[in-house]
């Protein structure tokens, strides 16, 4: 029997309550950091994402923990991240530092409110199918950005099962050989018991991320990107096998 199923009266309630704050989190943020980023004070307006992705998990009633934080690089990197559910949009942004540029898919840039705060905050929609053409666009835009600046992308190119690996996309190789930023790979877990596809909002309950060693991409070369990719798989999926590893650290909202 799943987690979802049996559902008792008040913990429906918590639920609905919750996401109703969750929509109003979204809408006090959208307030301040959509006129913020127009008026071009964008790194102020970043600076606002984690702080909502926080305050979102609390309205959740996301307990989120952490291991190997310290683990993230102080200059640029790419952060290579599993995706398992919808609780993967505020788990990631809550310990990635707010000067990142996020990959969306884009379908949702046909959401008015959400594409705007999206593009205003120095972040780029992909077509997933769009191959060369979607890398080249990713370039383009990330050439334009300090080089201090991370980059976060689901290298399965969508949501998957919790506790798998898919083979990964050829792009986010070929991604840190053209910006030489080394590699981070991450892993989140419990989101999907929690979220699992189709439903509106989570229960509450524990969720974490745990992050690997940088790899560095300095001397890696188109002619191998085969190798590279195997060894991104297999290093995430070791992560996803030390997920229970007791040596987290709560996420401070």
């Amino acid at each position: 029997m799943g987690p979802r199923e049996n559902v008792k009266p008040w913990m429906a309630f918590r639920i609905w309550m919750g996401g109703f704050f969750v929509l109003l989190v979204g809408l006090i943020f959208s307030l301040w950091f959509i006129p913020v980023a127009f008026l071009g004070f964008k790194r102020l307006a970043r600076t606002l994402h984690p702080l909502w992705a926080k305050a979102t998990l609390v309205c959740l009633g996301a307990k989120l923990t952490t291991e190997g934080l310290e683990r993230l690089p102080q200059t640029g990197f790419i952060a290579a991240a599993t995706h398992h559910s919808l609780m993967d949009t505020f788990t990631y942004p809550a310990v990635i530092g707010p000067e990142t540029c996020y990959l969306g898919k884009e379908e949702l840039s046909r959401r008015p409110i959400f594409s705007t705060s999206f593009r205003l905050l120095d972040n780029v929609f992909v077509e997933r199918d769009a191959g060369e053409k979607a890398l080249d666009l990713i370039l383009e835009h990330v050439q334009n950005l300090p080089p201090t600046h991370n980059i976060f992308i689901h290298p399965e190119g969508s949501r998957g099962p919790e506790g798998k690996v898919r083979p990964l996309t050829p792009g986010i190789i070929k991604l840190a050989i053209e910006t030489q930023k080394p590699i981070v790979p991450m892993v989140s877990l419990g989101g999907e018991p929690l979220w699992p596809k189709g439903f509106i909002f989570p229960l509450p309950g524990p969720v974490s991320i745990v992050i690997g060693e940088p790899i560095d991409t300095q001397d890696w070369k188109l002619e191998t990107y085969g190798t590279h990719l195997d060894a991104l798989r297999k290093e995430l999926h070791q992560l996803l096998k030390s997920g229970g590893s007791p040596t987290r650290a709560e996420v401070q909202s």
